[in-house]
């Protein structure tokens, strides 16, 4: 009994505690989150409001209301996560084109993710032809109201993805048999125009699409 007490209420603080500070060590930015809970009975764990900001600080990065992962016991027998579903409500991206190390637009390409993909980069000295793929089977994985936004400094222009929709059955490196809730799909809407942060800019000049494929 006080074990499951522990998990409700003492076990939830100190991993959201961790998870931001471990977070924001391998993104190097500052990472929040509203509330974890952890349900010991059901093996679930379920994250609200994370929020990543950018580097000054101020501006978000990326996000979600709330991400939920039901676990299964398979896990301890197989020595692998095994995850019968996952929800992940709302994520918001943030992407940018920025001016090159150089000062010039005209360099390599650099983006507000260049110093993470450096980081996580020189953290692994192990050749990538020599990586192991874990172990893992994640079935009913399921993305609903994503929104991507990319802004391209250098050429002035918008682009949003919205009503991100998005269904997998399952992944898995495991030859495992998971139960199939639903149908593979994806839906959204895209937007390209100048960038709103430009004065002048005119909305009447946006264009958007609507797009859905089930894979």
């Amino acid at each position: 009994m006080l074990s499951a007490i522990a998990g409700v209420f003492g076990v939830p603080l100190i991993l959201q505690h961790v998870a931001e500070q471990q977070l924001g060590r391998w993104l190097g930015r500052t990472v929040m989150i509203e509330r974890l809970r952890v349900n010991p009975f059901a093996l679930s764990l379920t994250v609200d409001g994370l929020k990543v900001l950018e580097t000054d600080g101020r501006t978000s990065f990326l996000g979600f209301r709330r991400l939920y992962v039901n676990a299964e016991l398979a896990s301890l027998f197989r020595h692998a996560l095994v995850v019968r579903a996952i929800r992940l409500e709302s994520p918001r991206v943030r992407l940018e084109r920025r001016q090159a190390p150089d000062g010039t637009w005209n360099g390599a390409a650099v983006h507000n993710v260049s110093d993470i993909v450096a980081r996580l980069s020189g953290a692994s000295n192990q050749p990538a032809s020599e990586v192991v793929l874990p172990r893992f089977s994640l079935g009913d994985i399921r993305v609903t109201d994503g929104a991507f936004v990319f802004d391209d400094l250098p050429r002035r222009e918008h682009h949003e993805i919205t009503g991100f929709t998005l269904a997998v059955p399952f992944l898995s490196t495991l030859p495992v048999d998971v139960d199939t809730f639903v149908a593979p799909g994806l839906r959204g809407a895209s937007t390209a125009g100048p960038s709103p942060s430009k004065a002048g800019a005119s909305s009447s000049r946006t264009r958007s699409r609507v797009w859905s494929r089930s894979v």
